[in-house]
């Protein structure tokens, strides 16, 4: 499988659902919060894989009531990535899982394992 890579205003993408949080003045205004009070520390590379899509999501009507799409278009995912306590800024290795559509972004960070 070849990489493609596009830059978009959220970060580098590569392939299917891994994409690299941005490193900039201004990134830290852009942080992927992550449930709990944490974030995914800027400049870092997610590993994403699909784990399901539309209709197999449990929650795709309160996805699509609260953030909009198409259920058909929503897909959970889930990576390996660094995430940064808020309060003490300790950071972890951690699977973290989230939704994403291409319309809407990337949504719901939640931290799954930590590692």
């Amino acid at each position: 499988m070849s990489r493609i890579w596009s830059k978009g205003s959220r970060g580098a993408v590569d392939g299917e659902g891994s994409f690299t949080t941005p490193r900039s003045l201004g990134a830290a205004g852009r942080r992927y919060p992550v449930k709990g009070g944490y974030y995914i520390r800027e400049g870092e590379r997610v590993t994403g894989e699909t784990i399901a899509r539309g209709r197999e999501i449990r929650e795709v009507d309160r996805l699509v009531r609260d953030y909009g799409g198409t259920k058909s278009g929503w897909r959970k995912m889930k990576g390996d990535t660094v995430i940064v306590r808020d309060v003490d800024g300790v950071e972890f290795r951690a699977e973290v899982h989230w939704y994403e559509h291409h319309g809407v972004g990337r949504v719901d960070f939640k931290p799954k394992r930590f590692k």
